[in-house]
């Protein structure tokens, strides 16, 4: 029963409980055991590095691709074949190939010579085509996976005169930044 301002008596009305047994994302996760470093891939103590992966729906995508077009390709000679994979692999490594990304580099090597090994094996009725074979052709005509772009502190390490703070460089008696507080010259508002 209900008397004046008070709440609702609880058998009138359904109260939904609350689930805990999903955690929300304002909740703090725990680490995981065993784990060593934090998400971002740096070990405490050292320097922060961010780990960089493809992602997982991008790699399905493009795998889907390829197992499409191989399927269309099915019945073409395999240096045909593996000369249109080698195309199609190392532009993905062109792009994915990037510092702390070798697992998913390796995963996609693993699955395009799966699906070029699945495709080899439905030409025919007989089966006639091993996994050691199949290691053969892709050692011919697949690139390795391997990292190609070097990590950020490499790439971007390039010192230019003009960006270098202490140094005075000077043009025709002009000098950078405004006289009085030697910070590049911004208009005033």
């Amino acid at each position: 029963m209900m008397h004046g301002r008070e709440k609702s008596d609880s058998a009138i009305v359904a109260v939904k409980p609350t689930n805990k047994a999903v955690p929300t994302a304002a909740e703090p996760v725990g680490p995981r055991a065993g784990a060593k470093g934090n998400a971002s891939g740096s070990i405490p103590g050292t320097a922060i590095l961010v780990k960089r992966t493809t992602r997982r729906d991008r790699m399905r995508a493009t795998l889907k691709r390829v197992k499409e077009e191989l399927r269309r390709r099915m019945h073409e000679p395999i240096p045909e074949q593996g000369a249109w994979l080698k195309q199609v692999v190392r532009g993905f490594f062109a792009y994915h190939a990037v510092p702390t990304n070798g697992r998913a580099l390796g995963a996609f090597y693993y699955h395009v010579t799966r699906i070029w090994l699945r495709t080899l094996r439905r030409r025919g009725q007989k089966d006639r085509f091993s996994w050691q074979r199949m290691h053969r052709l892709a050692a011919d005509w697949l690139p390795q996976p391997r990292i190609l772009h070097p990590y950020p502190d490499k790439r971007f390490a390039v010192m230019h005169p003009r960006w270098e703070p202490l140094r005075e460089f000077r043009v025709h008696g002009f000098r950078r930044g405004a006289v009085s507080n030697d910070r590049p010259y911004r208009a005033s508002t």
